[in-house]
């Protein structure tokens, strides 16, 4: 109990002190001024053209106007040595990035 006390007494006499080295860490306070945090607008465009065994697969390209809800992969019945091609365009006004990750799924 007395090693308990005189820790807690140690503790309170060293957040007291004025005296010691680390002041400037525990009461130091920094102010941040001229800076500027800006949110802005993208309005980001998608196009999409899908090509199967070298033909346009029409039920899967589309034009900037018809983006919404349409699936950018939907090949059905792919046999062995079929081939395909999709190319998906992302087309904006002011400069951006762009982070992508695909999942492989087996729902429709």
């Amino acid at each position: 109990m007395k090693k308990i006390q005189l820790s807690l007494a140690t503790i309170g006499y060293s957040l007291c002190s004025s005296l010691r080295p680390y002041d400037g860490f525990l009461l130091c306070t920094e102010t941040s001024t001229g800076n500027l945090l800006q949110a802005g607008e993208l309005d980001l465009e998608i196009d999409n053209q899908s090509y199967y065994n070298g033909v346009l697969n029409a039920p899967t390209t589309w034009t900037l106007e018809q983006w919404a809800n349409q699936l950018f992969f939907n090949f059905l019945d792919i046999k062995p040595d079929d081939y395909g091609e999709d190319t998906i365009s992302l087309h904006a006004e002011n400069d951006y990035w762009l982070y992508m990750q695909m999942q492989v799924s087996d729902k429709i």
